[in-house]
């Protein structure tokens, strides 16, 4: 069941979130269960239920209005229904039948205020502690507030409290079914900020304490970024180190696949680190800023997320030597390097848990993964044998005795060859902070989490916290949110647990709209903004921006070979705010389908390469190295039509106009600079569409097409 307990109180008459419980029967529960829902992005993990008494357990969650579809379930999505809520819906979840209970949150309440078309005191909400809502960007304060839609014709920002300035307007900027986004942006340092809304026949302050409270809100511990981090709107290159270059054939696996041919593998292809080493050039010629490497610590497989040794470099990818040499030669070209931390999970040969199996129960590591027995006695003896054998054979293949068997831990989806962290212990956290500050004393430069979407939040924030006092900002952690159904980012604190995200969501948007074409311009903007309003800037100028990933097919497959669509999609990753990210291959039309084809050798006959593509990506480098608004500016975007859509980057009165059409055709627009905001000599411009998009760089007396 869940029950709604009330709502935060953020002031005396000023409300945030409300505060659900969600219990249920977990007797004959045989381990621990989760709570799954939008916004733990459908998986197990990041909401655990804690027992209150031998038959309940429960969970307390903070929610904003809304419907919410939950279900308890265990690592291997079991599923618990609850028995005391008859509203379901079922749902495919990796290939299971789930049935979802419903929650609706707040919502007959919020309805019967909208319906009333005028200011509810209730439902106007900011948050000074929730980034999303008010953060420090470079010389700015970014302050937001929402009120229920078509109730406030115009709010106004008032940050000299001797005076009320109507100067400092909010601009709204987004609607969804029930709010109104107001932002605006306050530039230089501000000590208190008080809100004015005009609802049509009165302009009322909004302090504090809530609607006509004239105590103004504390801009002191205001949390955001002072300074420019490189993290901001870096170009990230993504190898796959197995599949990249193999510059040192002596370190290479016993066995290789043939590098030519498609690989339906579990095998190894041979690169290593030295190969890194020896395409470097190329990289720094291409442009790339940081490097974001998939693990490179000892395992038995290819891919190498089953961990075996966090401090070391598997033998097949070549020494710490080769390591330390990497780090050295890509910071002398100015190139960062970003490692994989597989915080989620481990492999069974994995040291501590090689230990929990010699020595049971009694090992000081039991706790440190969650088995679903209380001791190895209760596991068949069948199973123990063959799991032997497993070890034995160094992790390498999951003897077939153990494949239609469960594993007696919990793993990452049931996977023999991946248990789980147990990352409420706070030993175990301890040990993930020394790998981090070791591999932080050899150089990196950050690290992106691994199914971080299965990992409690107090865990991501107590390591992001780590790094960030460790390092000041100059380390970037970035997660894994990978979501089913759902938009991800908006659910998770960013800014709180971490700086960025892999943006699967942005990516899944832009493939509906330019390839698939199943959205138009207005859905596809809408959903952008969605995302935008719940994020601070800081997060939004870091977010990592794909369109392709080691799990997901090329986007040279998708866009079936498609040169101009593809210079359309990379022009607007390359334009909208957040970080753009290549996934090795792709900047030369790289071919791959599902997994594992996505991990094909990468292609260095130079023939073979689709220069048209690569030269339009290494322009859009340039552009963002050298026309600061797009790589650190603020953002609006809007639909032009159905197809077309412009994307204005904006940063200390310089300008970047962004214009793209996904119809073959190019067409003609003329934009209304005054409209935009935007000082200049001229007051409007017409501008062609060409396919790949047009870019125009404008200030106060320079027009120029850069694109």
């Amino acid at each position: 069941m869940y029950i709604v307990k009330g709502r935060e109180k953020l002031g005396e008459r000023r409300f945030g979130k409300y505060i659900v419980v969600f219990k249920t029967n977990c007797s004959r529960s045989p381990t621990r269960l989760y709570l799954i829902s939008q916004f733990t992005l459908f998986f197990p993990g990041r909401i655990i239920l804690q027992k209150t008494d031998e038959n309940t357990c429960e969970t307390t969650v903070s929610l904003y209005e809304g419907v919410y579809e939950y279900a308890f379930v265990d690592s291997e999505l079991s599923h618990y229904i609850d028995p005391d809520n008859e509203k379901v819906t079922v749902k495919d979840l990796l290939g299971r039948k789930i049935a979802f209970s419903i929650a609706e949150i707040g919502v007959r309440e919020l309805e019967e205020a909208a319906g009333k078309g005028s200011l509810s005191p209730e439902y106007i909400e900011h948050d000074e502690k929730d980034p999303a809502f008010a953060s420090k960007y470079l010389n700015y304060y970014v302050l937001r507030i929402r009120t229920l839609r078509n109730s406030a014709k115009d709010v106004y920002i008032a940050t000299d409290l001797a005076e009320f300035k109507p100067r400092d307007r909010a601009s709204m900027i987004y609607s969804d079914k029930y709010y109104d986004y107001f932002e605006a942006i306050v530039p230089n340092s501000i000590s208190e900020y008080l809100f004015y809304i005009d609802n049509g026949s009165d302009i009322i302050p909004y302090g504090y304490n809530g609607l006509y409270s004239q105590e103004p809100f504390n801009a002191k511990n205001i949390s955001g970024i002072d300074e420019v981090y490189w993290w901001l709107g870096t170009v990230y290159y993504h190898i796959f180190p197995d599949s990249f270059y193999n510059g040192d054939p002596s370190n290479d696996p016993p066995v290789k696949l043939p590098i030519n041919e498609v690989p339906r593998r579990r095998g190894y292809l041979g690169g290593d680190l030295r190969g890194v080493i020896e395409k470097l050039e190329y990289l720094s010629q291409l442009g790339v800023e940081a490097l974001y490497l998939t693990p490179i610590y000892k395992s038995p497989s290819y891919h190498r997320y089953d961990v075996v040794d966090y401090k070391s470099i598997d033998p097949y990818l070549g020494t710490i030597d080769d390591f330390k040499e990497l780090v050295e030669k890509a910071h002398s070209r100015g190139i960062k390097l970003i490692l994989d931390l597989v915080l989620h999970h481990t492999s069974p040969c994995m040291e501590y848990f090689k230990k929990v199996i010699q020595e049971g129960h009694n090992s000081k590591y039991w706790d440190y993964f969650y088995f679903t027995v209380r001791d190895l006695n209760q596991v068949e003896d069948y199973t123990l044998e063959a799991f032997y054998k497993y070890l034995e054979g160094s992790c390498r293949e999951v003897p077939v005795e153990l494949r239609d068997r469960k594993p007696f831990y919990e793993s990452f989806i049931g996977l023999w060859s991946m248990p789980k962290w147990n990352l409420a212990n706070p030993e175990v956290i301890e040990y993930f902070k020394d790998v981090v500050g070791y591999w932080l004393n050899l150089g990196v430069d950050g690290f992106r989490i691994d199914v971080a979407h299965g990992i409690p939040d107090s865990s991501l924030k107590e390591m992001y916290r780590y790094i960030v006092e460790r390092n000041s900002r100059e380390k970037v952690v970035i997660l894994e949110l990978l979501g089913y159904w759902t938009s991800a980012i908006k659910y998770y604190p960013l800014g709180l647990i971490g700086d960025s995200a892999m943006n699967y969501e942005l990516r899944s948007l832009i493939l509906d709209f330019f390839v698939h074409k199943s959205i138009d311009a207005y859905e596809f903007v809408k959903s952008i903004l969605d995302q935008y309003v719940h994020q601070p800037y800081w997060v939004l100028n870091s977010l990592y921006n794909l369109l392709g990933s080691h799990d997901t097919p090329r986007i040279y497959t998708l866009s079936k070979g498609n040169i101009e669509l593809l210079k359309n999609m990379y022009t607007f990753l390359f334009t909208i705010m957040g970080s753009p990210a290549i996934y090795y291959g792709d900047e030369i039309g790289l071919e791959g389908g599902n997994d594992p084809d996505h991990r094909r050798y990468m292609e260095w006959q130079r023939e073979k390469w689709r220069y048209e593509l690569l030269e339009h990506i290494m322009k859009l480098i340039e552009l963002r190295k050298t026309i600061k608004p797009l790589k650190l500016g603020f953002t609006r975007i809007k639909p032009i039509d159905r197809d077309a859509l412009l994307i204005h980057r904006y940063l200390y009165e310089e300008n970047a106009l962004i214009l793209l059409s996904r119809e073959e055709n190019p067409i003609t627009i003329r934009i209304n600079l005054v409209q935009l905001g935007i000082n200049s000599h001229l007051q409007e411009l017409e501008a062609r569409i060409p396919s790949g998009g047009r870019i125009i760089y404008v200030n106060s007396n320079t027009l120029k097409t850069l694109l």
